[in-house]
């Protein structure tokens, strides 16, 4: 009686062991929403895409401040040449609806001081040398 028993058991054990389904591989991560702009390009500050490729090197995020109520940083380096950054940087521009309130341009350096509602920014592109652009992004809230 104890044989037929303990076959009864394993033999449940093992159909119950062998009849469950694999689980379902893991579903997909949405992808990152689009900004306001409608782009799905990274913003580290908004309003400005990361340039493709680009090592960011700093971030900062402050505020309040008596002079603006959050201020958002961050540099990066690419090693793509100053003027296919300075034409991607020329285009977020102009494409975000920005007003330019002051252009800087010189042979290996760029920078836009910007305004958009209450927001101010900064863009600034620089040759540092060969093989080395830096990008500064600056946005204050006010």
């Amino acid at each position: 009686m104890r044989v037929l028993v303990a076959s009864i058991v394993a033999v449940s054990v093992g159909i119950s062991c062998g009849c469950r389904r694999a689980a379902p591989p893991p579903t997909p991560a949405a992808p990152p929403a689009a900004s306001a702009a409608g782009s799905s390009a990274t913003e580290s500050v908004a309003g400005f895409p990361d340039y493709p490729g680009a090592s960011r090197v700093a971030f900062s995020q402050r505020g309040p401040s008596e002079e603006y109520t959050r201020k958002v940083a961050a540099r990066f380096i690419t090693a793509d040449p100053f003027p296919a950054v300075r034409t991607f940087y020329q285009n977020a521009v102009a494409s975000g609806g920005w007003t330019v309130v002051k252009l800087e341009e010189e042979a290996d350096e760029v920078s836009w001081r910007l305004v958009r509602g209450t927001v101010e920014a900064k863009v600034k592109v620089e040759a540092e040398r060969p093989g080395r652009v830096s990008i500064q992004l600056e946005r204050k809230e006010r």
